[in-house]
């Protein structure tokens, strides 16, 4: 049966001081294997080793299979794009027809969807038929009607699987193994993801149980270890000459006495039983994780005379669609779900709105960051003073991710990119907040934090968004975008 082995993998960027992975050692076989961890936890390093774009500093990577990679970006068309487009083949016609991709989309790249681009670079993928194929959040960008589609495709797959995803619902019914990866480490658990966090909270909980254990045995025995070392200390004072008259032999006799019949040496053995004891504790200590307060925090007061937002009513030609927009009330406290079919124009129509508002009433993270744009943002980071620093790394940690990893690593992944903008801008308190796909690249610990920070915010928020869960628990209302040919209306529900 083919594998996929990692062998005692050692790996550190050249730029950083500390190793992400110091002896990893992990075996695949046939099937979805689901990879997850928080953001910077190594999860894109790790697959970036399994197909030898990295280089291990120690270890081997055992793997001469055919490997396609999917990674989270969608900014360029895959490298095999105009092979799978004039492809005669019909592998290719039931991927396009599966997949509902349009002959000539790869040449209108530029004006795709997100999520268009997605399901080219999933049917690229699949279309080679690789060993080993590798998907890096493939759910981003699409709906619901095509998530149900790039399931049964993915499904269909019978090589060695890896799927990194924040999907629940897409992990559960794909992956029968699921990787953690925490702290350089890997934890594999045999069964879905659901029931994987259920045995972790189990194993956390068991932890947290013996480590209470382990504290108390200390304790008891740092007792015992001081007890011990008082009745030595008494026992060499009853046991010294150095109070003793010189000329007193009665008394010395008593001494020399006392230090044949004395218990001291027995006392001394004592303490180093019960050092030796402790130190063989200590030695097999159970380590816990430490863990942050999650969530994010408004201090600050918004502007309430911002309010109401307007969107007057209009008919307007953008990008070759015309749109019909009815006026538009965003009142504070609103939290607004735009929501839509991929293609149908939701961010040209966020667009639209965010050019209808004063630049300093709004903030805007978009569903993608390109890699240029999260260096810009990254150097603007280590450029802040050390105090402001403190206070977006204090948001970070709330989101689930480590500081000191984000400072060390060459580039940040797409999911603490966005962590960052969040940690650096929210703190001004804008009255209104629009996010295009917010859930995109982030863990779930982190969605849940936002979800929940969101939720309190006291301004008014909008977004674009295809997670199920996350859009129920935050909107009440919405705006859906209804498109029709060339012709895109926008109907406001409560």
């Amino acid at each position: 049966m083919q594998s996929l082995q990692l062998k005692n993998i050692y790996f550190k960027y050249p730029a950083s001081a500390n190793y992400i992975f110091q002896g990893l050692s992990l075996e695949l076989y046939k099937g979805w294997n689901g990879l997850i961890g928080t953001n910077g936890a190594g999860k894109t390093t790790l697959l970036k080793l399994i197909t030898k774009e990295l280089k291990p500093d120690g270890g081997r990577v055992l793997n001469d299979l055919v490997t396609a990679y999917c990674s989270q970006s969608t900014e360029i068309p895959p490298n095999n794009a105009k092979e799978f487009f004039n492809s005669y083949e019909s592998k290719a016609f039931k991927l396009k027809n599966l997949l509902e991709i349009e002959d000539d989309w790869l040449y209108r790249w530029e004006s795709l969807s997100h999520g268009e681009r997605k399901r080219i670079q999933i049917a690229e993928a699949l279309f080679r038929e690789p060993d080993v194929l590798i998907v890096d959040e493939p759910t981003n960008h699409l709906d619901i009607q095509t998530k149900e589609k790039l399931f049964k495709a993915l499904q269909s797959y019978d090589g060695i699987g890896i799927l990194v995803s924040h999907d629940r619902e897409l992990l559960d019914l794909l992956c029968t193994k699921t990787f953690v990866l925490k702290n350089g480490s890997l934890t594999k658990i045999k069964s879905n993801f659901s029931t994987a966090l259920r045995e972790l909270d189990f194993i956390k909980n068991f932890q947290k149980e013996q480590k209470q254990k382990q504290e108390k045995t200390l304790k008891k025995i740092d007792k015992q270890i001081q007890s011990a070392k008082e009745d030595v200390s008494r026992s060499k004072a009853r046991l010294s000459l150095k109070n003793v008259d010189k000329k007193d032999s009665d008394a010395k006799a008593k001494v020399y006495l006392a230090k044949i019949t004395s218990k001291n040496k027995y006392e001394g053995q004592a303490v180093k039983s019960a050092t030796s004891k402790k130190e063989q504790i200590q030695k097999d200590e159970i380590v816990i994780d430490k863990e942050y307060e999650k969530g994010i925090f408004f201090e600050n007061e918004i502007n309430k005379r911002a309010f109401p937002f307007v969107v007057e009513k209009t008919n307007k030609k953008i990008n070759a669609l015309t749109f019909e927009i009815p006026r538009l009330t965003l009142e504070q406290g609103d939290k607004i779900w735009i929501q839509g079919d991929n293609g149908s124009g939701k961010s040209t129509f966020v667009n639209y709105l965010l050019s209808t508002l004063r630049e300093d009433d709004y903030l805007y993270i978009p569903q993608e960051i390109s890699e240029d744009e999260s260096q810009r943002i990254f150097k603007e980071l280590k450029d802040l003073s050390s105090e402001k620093q403190g206070e977006i790394f204090t948001t970070i940690t709330r989101l689930s991710s480590d500081p000191k990893a984000l400072l060390q690593s060459k580039i940040p992944s797409p999911g603490e990119i966005r962590k960052l903008l969040i940690a650096k801008d929210l703190e001004n308190n804008p009255p209104l907040i629009i996010l295009d796909e917010p859930t995109n690249h982030m863990d779930i610990d982190s969605i849940v934090s936002i979800e929940k920070a969101l939720k309190e915010f006291a301004g008014a928020v909008v977004f674009i968004s295809h997670d199920i869960v996350f859009c129920k628990n935050l909107a009440n209302k919405s705006w859906s975008v209804e498109r029709e040919g060339k012709y895109t209306k926008i109907i406001e529900y409560f």
